[in-house]
């Protein structure tokens, strides 16, 4: 028998063993080696838009491989994939004449800009070269970007290389957990800026390459900011010549309900972004940066006569482009970003329903993209010690066929596939209400004990 234990599982306690076996996948749905169904409510880890078995990436990924299977981008060497979907890219989103490059990951795409901020800075003055990051940002898991990350399982024990990359924090933009006493949403934005204004200036901007940002902040809680806080920010970033990085991995291609999440929430003309996940609906590794011509200029120049010492095997593999470009084609076609407005809209309907609950502290989110943060008291939203109360729904949902995604201060998300339909949306909605229940009874007993 095959020994499941031989696997390092990420994210996990390596103590844990293998406790769900996924053998086969379909629609929103997966299926486990006991035959149970669950809905897939978090679209495997925010990826799978086009949920499972899609019939036109399989065929588009054989083809291709028919075809081309393998074939790389260095020393001038191309193909048609990669090409159009460059092409494609550069079409969709909000700068002129953006340059993208390849990776397989999220965390590749963010710690290839963080060598491409590096490699700007010595193409001009060799000093504006550091990064603005804030509190509990997710940008991944390579050791550059570890530096970039704020959650404590993915830097602690790690010694991310803060210091070395010139990584600078700032204020996170979550109003419920980062608000003093009074303070109106407007005040906490007017507050965090200022905050920024004096980390700026005690650093220097010159000394300041760039801002990385989720538009909406996904593993550090699905956090949608202030709707003044991004015209408030890029004015300042703006004043001091600060260029605006858009961490679009888990935000872009419909999960906020438009095509990226700067359009959800407002942000304009950034310099930089990065994609993954969707953007190949996880049928495929495959992640990309777009930068602006104005951001790329400075690199293009100076590396002129010099070998661009950077990429991957993968970068641009021709079956992960293949396959990225008919997802793409799916998205356009059957017009699901709008459909994630849409469907979100009802879920944001089902879920606020359950705001009556003296544990639902707070539902936020956008698109199809959604959270609920339990608290022991709605009158101070002051949070469970733990996350208990998390860890007990979420293995109360998985036992009623919904998976879910438990992340810190008891937090449940839900970020389904976008091809979801209404029936599916109650069917979660059910699921959810009565787990719900459940989990009331249990939160109380978890406040008796505390008290």
């Amino acid at each position: 028998m095959i020994n499941p234990d031989a696997v390092i599982y990420p994210g996990t306690n390596l103590s844990s063993q293998a406790n769900m076996k996924i053998v086969e996948s379909k629609g929103i749905y997966v299926f486990d080696d006991k035959g149970k169904r669950y809905i897939e409510g978090v679209a495997g880890l925010w990826c799978a838009a086009l949920g499972f078995g899609n019939e036109e990436l399989i065929e588009a990924a054989t083809t291709q491989m028919r075809k081309n299977s393998f074939s790389h981008l260095f020393s001038g060497t191309s193909h048609e994939p990669a090409i159009e979907l460059a092409q494609k890219l550069r079409d969709m989103v909000p700068m002129a004449n953006a340059k993208i490059f390849f990776g397989c990951s999220g965390s590749d795409a963010n710690d290839s800009v963080l060598k491409l901020i590096q490699y700007r800075a010595n193409s001009t003055d060799g000093v504006k070269r550091k990064v603005i990051a804030r509190e509990k940002a997710y940008h991944g898991v390579t050791y550059g970007t570890s530096a970039l990350t704020h959650l404590p399982s993915s830097r602690n024990y790690f010694n991310p290389p803060v210091d070395p990359l010139g990584v600078l924090r700032t204020d996170h933009p979550h109003y419920l957990r980062g608000r003093e006493i009074a303070e109106t949403e407007a005040d906490f934005v007017a507050r965090i800026m200022a905050n920024l204004e004096k980390l700026i200036e005690r650093e220097g901007a010159d000394s300041i390459s760039t801002f990385v940002a989720e538009p909406i902040v996904g593993a550090g809680g699905v956090i949608v900011p202030p709707s003044s806080y991004y015209p408030a920010l890029q004015k300042v970033l703006s004043k001091h010549n600060i260029h605006f990085w858009a961490d679009e991995v888990i935000c872009g291609f419909g999960r906020t309900g438009a095509d990226f999440g700067c359009t959800t929430v407002g942000i304009e003309s950034p310099s930089v972004m990065t994609f993954a996940k969707q953007l190949s609906a996880g049928f495929a590794p495959i992640s990309a940066i777009a930068v602006s011509e104005e951001f790329f200029e400075p690199i293009q120049s100076f590396a002129q006569n010099k070998s661009f010492g950077h990429g991957f095997t993968y970068t641009g593999h021709p079956v992960s482009c293949a396959v990225t470009l008919k997802a793409l084609e799916i998205y356009e076609r059957d017009d699901l970003f709008n459909n994630s407005l849409r469907k979100g809209q009802l879920l944001f309907s089902g879920l606020t329903a359950f705001k009556e609950s003296p544990f639902v502290g707070e539902i936020r989110g956008k698109g199809l993209l959604a959270a609920v943060e339990f608290v022991q008291s709605k009158d101070t939203m002051t949070p469970f010690p733990s996350n208990t109360v998390g860890q007990f729904f979420y293995e109360r949902a998985k036992d009623k066929g919904l998976i879910t995604r438990l992340l810190a201060n008891n937090t449940i998300v839900l970020c389904p596939p976008l091809i979801i339909n209404e029936a599916e949306i109650y069917d979660i909605l059910e699921i959810f209400n009565g787990t719900l229940k459940e989990t009331e009874e249990f939160a109380q007993k978890v406040i008796n004990e505390i008290v």
